[in-house]
């Protein structure tokens, strides 16, 4: 980012999301489950003059537990269309161990291994109800989900950089 130039309107700092007044205003439209903004200056870097404009810390606080974790793994090997190595798309770490997802618990956080875009998440319907914005419970990771309304008012109010992925769910 240039000095001059302003902070995005979604951004993250040290692994939590910061947003613009007007992501804000944007999210708050929609069922955040409990999550709370706090206010917080982003600084130019010569550390010491703040930009102009409000931003806030995000502290999404919504979890759901959704993640198909078979159908998830079956959907992204099909999309790899690899017979070679099949990759490993989720594992779980015990004692220091990564191990295959298979071998975990059934309350065993779930860590994405590298997949690059042939990644697939497969959510049950469960999915549908409650916050349009959430984590899901086993997944051990930054990604975070959105409700197709709140995806669909984010790419109309051009909100940058913002990517968003569709995921399957199973009703």
């Amino acid at each position: 980012m240039r000095p001059n130039k302003q902070p995005p309107d979604a951004t993250r700092a040290s692994d939590v999301p910061v947003v613009s007044a007007r992501f804000r205003a944007l999210l708050e439209e929609f069922d955040l489950g409990g999550s709370v903004f706090y206010p917080v200056a982003i600084l130019k870097k010569n550390r010491k003059d703040a930009y102009e404009g409000d931003f806030f810390y995000f502290n999404i606080r919504s979890l759901k537990n959704a993640l198909r974790v078979e159908e998830t793994v079956a959907a992204t090997l099909k999309a790899t269309k690899k017979t070679v190595m099949i990759p490993e798309v989720l594992r779980y770490i015990k004692d220091g161990k990564s191990l295959p997802y298979r071998d975990a618990p059934p309350d065993a956080l779930l860590h994405i291994t590298e997949y690059g875009g042939d990644l697939k998440l497969v959510l049950s319907d469960e999915a549908l109800g409650g916050a349009d914005l959430w984590f899901e419970e086993r997944l051990h990771s930054q990604v975070v989900f959105f409700s197709e309304p709140l995806r669909d008012s984010i790419k109309a109010a051009n909100i940058r950089p913002m990517t968003t992925y569709p995921v399957k769910v199973l009703q």
